[in-house]
Order: structure tokens, then sequence, then C-alpha cells
């Protein structure tokens, strides 16, 4: 289902990182090149629905 969603904004400029967590355990990755997407309001909802409000963010660099 997360890969339906990232699917839906694809090709835009914006890359996709991830954070998984796991009791003390923690690890970042960012998704490939064709990947990135363009964080409409729409994805970043679809996002927070299917994940949680809080689990969510955008970073502007």
């Amino acid at each position: 289902q997360l890969q339906r969603t990232l699917e839906s904004g694809r090709g835009g400029s914006c890359p996709v990182s991830m954070m998984y967590l796991q009791g003390h355990n923690q690890a970042r990755f960012t998704c490939g090149e064709n990947w990135r997407v363009s964080p409409t309001d729409e994805l970043l909802q679809s996002l927070r629905d299917q994940l949680g409000q809080d689990s969510v963010a955008l970073e502007y660099r």
C-alpha cells in the first residue's frame, strides 16, 4: 500500500527517506532517484492517513 501511495506522487524532485525504528535500533534509508515525488497536500495527507499523523514529515533543505 505504501508503494502505491508513493507511486501517485512520483516524478517530482523531492527525495523520499524513511526511518525504521524498533526498540533501541533505528535505521534511515533514502529511496532511489526514481522514487522522488512531488510533495502535494494530497500525497502528504494520504501518507499521514496510512502511517499516522506524526509519522510523516516534510523537510526543506
